[in-house]
């Protein structure tokens, strides 16, 4: 994790706050992680640090950090390192106490012992992670909390803000991952054995349903990074590192939605006619020949590839500045008005993708011979309160597990908010595509509608209107609704649920028709996706700080009223 953790601990910390004088000791340094914490200078911190250790690799590349950072030109620091390389370097530390904070890196097999002891002889102790390797040092580090009490001192984990995938955690998304391969394998048998076009076509609208909805609501997470950095809004900087994880995964679900979208293209087919996109076969449609400048394999491929690879290096790039700036000069702004330049040029990208020809393509094109000059804004629309449905489940689940501890009521507050606001707006748009049609009464644009309406996806088309609108007003209108930690967590639960019945309803109809289902394998396929989910943005997560430091706006999230 390559950023400063000791400006963290100077706010976590009251006791060393209100100190005037902090001396630290480097303790048998064997990771970069002691360095950091000398990335800066504090006036609250003697510049002379005292270190202990016997001559190694490790102690010459520790100073040599602490060199680097004492002679960079941007901002260069002055400390003073004394150096002790005897044998009875830990002795020697305790009894000359030279200092009141020792500091603790790497060396994991002694460290729960340097922990104890240093506690015991009333030294403040910042560790980095595991401060205990073993079941011994589990019990070496219950008795040095106990003792860090009785003497008034902080023992303290300087990796506080890194994100620890539970055991839980890995578990359940890779059991949800097992009954996608499942279903995934289960589909493909049955693909092979059944000569049911019904079947067939289900095994790959069911794929392209839920590769296009992750790729949406992942790039919705980049929109959302995009959209704040121009607007400037510090309450996000507090949880920025959760919509940087899922955009730095939209190379994963963006590659699978190309691997599914191109494979219908180009290899599925039933006696010469691909049931999914009709318009790769005309045979002689005069509505289909008349699209088929924009609607064609070559076009379509052309879009797709494109349009990931360029969601996929925004997805990249935001989370490369955010992670340089953890690095640069404090104060230092260069970075943070560069990423706003990046930010204003992911919106054009958006507005030409996302908000025009993405959707026609991969969603309304399943049903060729309708159109809506509202669908891609009904598409932003729900991929939006999804994409930000998912940033409150990370939020809330990390909050719980005691990481982002800059996070409180208000930041909770205006997700929810977020979340009603786009509910509204959502039901406003697929209401007003709705109304549009209806009014004019046009055969070839109300069977869109009736199809849903009134024949057997009836009850999905109305629980749609239930579940993304009437529930989120209900529950989500009341002020102390959004900033209750259960309730955001079940409505943010539903909303995404719902949002997948949405986009389930707009895929199914054109290629299956009556012979709809919601089974084994639309549920399973669905679990699968949310597991990978699950294991590909906790991987993200748990890479770098949860934390960004020198951004111009964390003190303002800090201090964040709604």
């Amino acid at each position: 994790m390559k950023r400063n953790y000791f400006s963290f601990l100077l706010l976590a910390c009251p006791l060393m706050m209100k100190a005037q004088n902090i001396k630290l000791i480097t303790l048998d340094p064997g990771h970069f992680h002691a360095a950091l914490i000398q990335k800066s200078m504090y006036p609250q911190v003697d510049p002379t640090v005292h270190v202990y250790a016997e001559e190694s690799r490790d102690l010459k590349l520790h100073l040599e950090k602490i060199d680097g950072y004492n002679k960079r030109t941007a901002e260069p620091t002055a400390w003073k390192e004394n150096v002790y390389t005897g044998k009875d370097f830990f002795i020697k530390m305790i009894a000359e106490k030279k200092g009141n904070v020792v500091v603790l890196a790497g060396n994991n097999r002694l460290k729960t012992n340097y922990i104890l002891e240093s506690v015991r002889n009333g030294f403040h102790v910042f560790a980095d992670k595991p401060m205990a390797v073993d079941t011994k040092g589990f019990e070496q580090l219950k008795l040095a909390f106990n003792e860090a009490k009785k003497k008034g001192v902080q023992l303290y984990d300087i990796m506080n803000e890194r994100f620890e995938i539970s055991p839980r955690l890995r578990n359940t998304s890779l059991a949800l991952i097992a009954v996608g391969i499942i279903a995934l394998v289960a589909g493909l048998f049955n693909l092979k054995l059944s000569h049911d076009h019904v079947d067939q076509t289900r095994f790959w609208i069911v794929l392209l349903h839920n590769s296009v909805f992750f790729a949406m609501v992942t790039v919705a997470s980049i929109f959302i990074l995009a959209a704040t950095s121009l607007a400037q809004g510090g309450w996000i900087v507090a949880y920025r590192r959760v919509p940087e994880a899922i955009g730095a995964n939209m190379w994963l679900f963006g590659g699978i939605a190309v691997v599914v979208l191109l494979s219908i293209v180009y290899f599925f087919q039933i006696d010469g006619h691909n049931p999914i996109f009709h318009w790769v076969h005309p045979h002689g449609d005069a509505i289909l020949e008349g699209k088929k400048a924009f609607l064609n394999p070559t076009m379509f491929t052309a879009f797709t590839v494109i349009t990931v690879a360029l969601w996929s290096y925004f997805g990249f790039k935001f989370r490369a500045i955010s992670l340089a700036q953890d690095l640069a000069p404090k104060g230092k702004t260069k970075l943070y008005f560069y990423n706003m330049k990046v930010a204003a040029l992911f919106l054009v990208v958006f507005c030409l993708t996302m908000m025009s020809t993405t959707p026609w393509l991969w969603v309304m094109s399943i049903d060729a011979h309708w159109y809506s000059t509202l669908f891609s804004w009904y598409n932003f629309a729900s991929s939006f309160v999804s994409g930000m449905a998912m940033i409150m489940l990370w939020v809330v689940y990390l909050k719980n597990q005691g990481n982002l501890k800059i996070v409180n009521k208000e930041h909770i507050h205006d997700l929810g908010k977020f979340l009603f606001a786009f509910s509204v707006f959502w039901t406003y748009l697929w209401f007003s595509q709705f109304m549009l049609i209806w009014y004019a009464n046009i055969p070839e644009e109300t069977t869109y509608f009736k199809v849903r309406m009134q024949g057997p996806y009836s009850i999905i088309f109305y629980a749609n209107f239930i579940i993304n609108f009437i529930m989120p007003i209900l529950i989500l209108m009341a002020r102390p609704s959004k900033r209750n930690y259960f309730t955001v967590t079940f409505m943010a639960m539903i909303i995404v649920f719902g949002h997948w019945l949405d986009f389930f309803q707009m895929e199914m109809p054109g290629p299956l028709g009556a012979h709809w289902h919601l089974g084994w394998y639309e549920i399973g396929i669905f679990a699968g996706f949310i597991g990978l989910f699950i294991f590909a943005v906790s991987k993200s997560l748990a890479k770098h700080s949860l934390v960004t430091s020198n951004n111009p706006l964390l003190k303002e999230t800090i201090i964040h009223q709604s």
